[in-house]
């Protein structure tokens, strides 16, 4: 009988332990992800937390080139990532920069894929961060080749778009945006673009924005949804450092977003490739959209007074150089020679800067004339200027002609033409 009794003893041991055993899975289910990349800085349950992740993911896209992306991580090879975006995608919240999404995101992959690479630390890896601060797409159209194809060395085989909450008064109506797609999808027949919605506690441009993705069949994430379904999971206090840009925490619960995406995408069957649809969305397009360089052959300059180079044009969180080396600047004591400039294009956007106080040369305003029409008087003294690059459009028409665009600068100050780009 005591025997008999030891056993039910020990088998019922047993099951309990089997059941605890099991308990203990499925409550941990995720900790391998976790261990993969995913962070939960919150310290959510992890199913809980699952569920939040995959409220983020507004589209799977067309994964073909996602795929293509994954399978040279996997296999250890060479692959060149771009965050474009702005100050969200730059790192602004934490107290260090390199605790933003971006950066987080580039050293979750190095945990989950270092391990293939050749020298099994994920050297293979290259990341180029082209966050700037208070910028829209056009802006990012402006620097794309600059700040992301010449800072990578490479075209992206993975390029991550961020303007949402910088777009709502852009001068293009998504056409920048467009084109910062189109023109990656169809610079490199592998790029993957993902389309990343950043939340803010004002509106953001997602739901135009989408309509634009949604028409490449790129994959898309929006934070917002995920912050808008998140319950009581965490608190707004605990994404935000003010109305826009997130905590160190907010920071890593994005880039767990676009994991548990990648992570999700591995899973999925594979998709036919997609070609990039034969006509544009919006018109009149930026096709063939290229920055103005100094020695740009289609374009004629005579710099007059503005044949200096700013040295203090708006810089990076990761660089105190200006980040626009070719630009044009008209000195305070300089004459007032306009700047005139012979151009065969269908549309011109035009950069210049709101100093105001930011350093002690005094800036002031200069007019712009197209074809002998004024357009627009800009002010480089704006009272809430803080050495930012605004963006304007100044040509926009269906076909390309022979334009002439003068600047007049004012007498005794100073001004930037930040940058110019085009195209025909």
């Amino acid at each position: 009988m005591n025997s008999e009794l030891k056993l039910a003893k020990s088998l019922l041991l047993l099951f309990f332990m089997a059941v605890c055993f099991s308990c203990f899975a499925v409550s941990n289910a995720g900790s391998a992800n976790i261990k993969d990349g995913i962070e939960n800085p919150y310290k959510i349950e992890n199913q809980a937390y699952e569920k939040l992740l995959k409220a983020s993911v507004m589209s799977y896209g067309n994964n073909c080139r996602l795929k293509h992306f994954l399978n040279k991580l996997r296999n250890g090879e060479d692959v060149y990532i771009a965050c474009i975006g702005g100050s969200v995608t730059e790192g602004a919240g934490p107290a260090n920069y390199k605790d933003g999404y971006a950066y987080k995101f580039c050293d979750c992959l190095k945990k989950r894929f270092g391990s293939k690479s050749p020298a099994k630390d994920g050297a293979n890896i290259h990341f180029a961060n082209a966050g700037l601060g208070g910028t829209s797409s056009p802006l990012g159209l402006v620097r794309y080749e600059q700040d992301v194809v010449s800072a990578l060395g490479h075209k992206p085989d993975l390029l991550i778009v961020e303007f949402a909450v910088n777009d709502g008064n852009e001068c293009t109506g998504t056409r920048a945006f467009e084109q910062i797609l189109r023109g990656a999808l169809e610079a490199d027949a592998n790029t993957a673009v993902v389309a990343l919605y950043s939340a803010a506690q004002y509106r953001n441009t997602q739901a135009a924005m989408h309509v634009v993705s949604e028409y490449y069949n790129v994959p898309e994430i929006s934070i917002q949804n995920a912050f808008n379904v998140r319950n009581n999971l965490f608190s707004a206090k605990q994404f935000y450092t003010d109305v826009v840009h997130p905590t160190k925490e907010g920071h890593a619960f994005v880039s767990d977003c676009i994991m548990s995406f990648l992570i999700e995408t591995e899973s999925r069957a594979d998709d036919k490739r997609c070609a990039v649809p034969e006509k544009y969305l919006k018109l009149p397009s930026f096709n063939g959209f290229k920055q103005i360089t100094q020695n740009d052959e289609n374009v004629k300059i005579d710099a007059g007074s503005f044949k200096y180079s700013d040295l203090q044009t708006q810089s990076t969180k990761q660089s105190s150089k200006g980040n626009f080396p070719n630009n044009w600047y008209h000195m305070p004591s300089s004459k007032t020679e306009p700047f005139i400039m012979k151009i065969n294009c269908k549309n011109l956007l035009f950069v210049y800067k709101e100093n105001a106080k930011w350093n002690d040369v005094p800036f002031g305003y200069a007019e712009v004339y197209v074809d002998g029409k004024k357009v627009a008087v800009y002010n480089e003294a704006a009272a809430n200027g803080w050495n930012n690059s605004v963006v304007t459009l100044i040509i926009d028409e269906e076909t390309a002609r022979l334009h002439e665009v003068k600047v007049i600068p004012q007498k005794n100050k100073a001004f930037t033409i930040v940058a110019l780009g085009y195209s025909k």
